[in-house]
């Protein structure tokens, strides 16, 4: 702990730090017709200058969380024995035949086995209807089971990784998927194995479960998202670390939140889109309704 500062340099620290928030500020309220904007201004409060929204003094501090935290994929510490991921999440948009499964697992040298893979809708707090996964249970013939399961690899980069059915180890039935990478690469990504052509619509809640197992230990990631542009990514925002903290945040009354924005920079004679901000904002605006301001960066 810092001591003995001279109370006039604590007063011009917290005036510098409310004026480059207020600088910052980017109202989350959308401009509808008839509502009035937000008024952000620094004014005195118990002898302190202190940021008012609308009138009400807010608690001088903000959260500043990860750049892409909110949107990274779900981590899974695995081992020799198996283990069940369960990842809950809320579709943030309908795509019909492009929502895809990742297990990415690029990073590490080494095998990993997977079994009893199910996506299904949640309905009344429980997983309903039929598996949006196809032969999640891996009890198929190995010709059929590639027509619905693919590994992509970055040979570019040098990766060699492959999948296999393995009957030898297995969480149900008699066989599971393996998926053994011989050269890793330097990150998850540079090895995934891909499941798409699911459909999912928005706002309906799903739950991706999938067992798993590794040799040696790794932290591998999984990610459910749009196959294609702009890769939407589904399966992050409910179980983040960044997610978490803002609740906390919240719940002790801070309401400034720092995340970044994927800015978009469309090519000569294209149309900017600005989709993938306004999702950005709406997810954080879902973690904590009464956020009154944010600081964003691209």
């Amino acid at each position: 702990m810092i001591s003995n500062i001279p109370a006039g340099v604590l007063q011009a620290a917290r005036l510098a730090r409310i004026l480059l928030l207020s600088t910052a500020i980017l109202a989350c309220r959308p401009s509808t017709p008839g509502v009035s904007a937000m008024v952000a201004e620094v004014k005195d409060h118990l002898g302190s200058p202190t940021l008012f929204i609308d009138g009400k003094p807010e608690v001088p501090f903000m959260f500043y969380g990860y750049a892409d935290s909110a949107f990274s994929p779900t981590r899974a510490e695995t081992g020799p024995e198996w283990k069940e991921v369960v990842i809950p999440f809320t579709a943030p948009e309908t795509n019909e035949g492009s929502c895809a499964i990742h297990i990415r697992v690029g990073d590490q040298a080494g095998k990993v086995w997977l079994d009893e893979v199910s996506l299904r809708e949640v309905i009344d707090g429980k997983a309903a209807g039929s598996n949006l996964v196809q032969m999640g249970g891996w009890e198929e013939d190995e010709s059929d089971l590639r027509n619905h399961w693919t590994l992509w690899a970055n040979t570019g980069a040098g990766v060699k990784a492959s999948w296999s059915v393995d009957r030898t180890a297995f969480k149900e039935g008699a066989q599971s998927g393996r998926i053994d990478v011989d050269i890793p690469g330097r990150g998850p990504v540079d090895a995934h194995l891909i499941q798409t052509g699911m459909s999912v619509r928005q706002g309906q809640h799903y739950e991706l479960r999938l067992w798993l197992r590794s040799e040696p230990s790794r932290t591998l990631q999984v990610q459910v998202l749009r196959q294609g542009e702009p890769w939407t990514p589904y399966s992050c925002l409910d179980q983040s670390l960044y997610s978490q903290q803002v609740r906390l945040a919240a719940a002790r009354g801070i309401h400034l939140h720092s995340f970044a924005v994927p800015m978009p920079w469309p090519k000569p004679g294209e149309e900017a889109d600005f989709s993938q901000v306004d999702r950005a904002l709406k997810a954080v605006l879902e973690l904590d309704p009464e956020l009154s301001c944010c600081h964003v960066s691209a």
